[in-house]
């Protein structure tokens, strides 16, 4: 602006330019709706989530933050519902290991995956 101020408009862009929940940030209407409703599913795992975006808006300059806060919310949504519907990690582990060995295969890239790594342009 004219104040040399940053105006973010665009929400969080990761490294490859996909925005964070569609470039609004972290949901916080799911986080009191699902305490509204007395949901533990929901209220629990966006407690637990809640660290991931607030750390990757203090530090943006850190990619791994950004991978951090893109993956690991919903790892542990799915992980909170597999310990209610214990049948939904079937469909998950099978919908994770498709990604893999197609990712792999046609781009030969080992995604998705559970680590944290820097890109080579660093």
């Amino acid at each position: 602006d004219e104040n040399n101020m940053v105006i973010c408009n665009d929400g969080m862009i990761m490294p490859d330019g996909t925005k964070l929940n569609r470039g609004k940030g972290f949901d916080y209407k799911k986080l009191f709706l699902g305490f509204y409703m007395d949901d533990p599913i929901i209220s629990t795992a966006s407690i637990v989530s809640l660290p991931f975006p607030v750390i990757a808006l203090l530090w943006p300059s850190h990619v791994r933050h950004l991978q951090r806060a893109r993956f690991y919310p919903l790892f542990i949504l799915s992980m909170f519902l597999c310990v209610r519907a214990p049948w939904f990690l079937i469909p998950l582990a099978g919908l994770f290991y498709t990604l893999r060995i197609v990712n792999y295969f046609r781009y030969g890239i080992v995604f998705p995956s559970f680590g944290v790594d820097l890109p080579n342009e660093i």
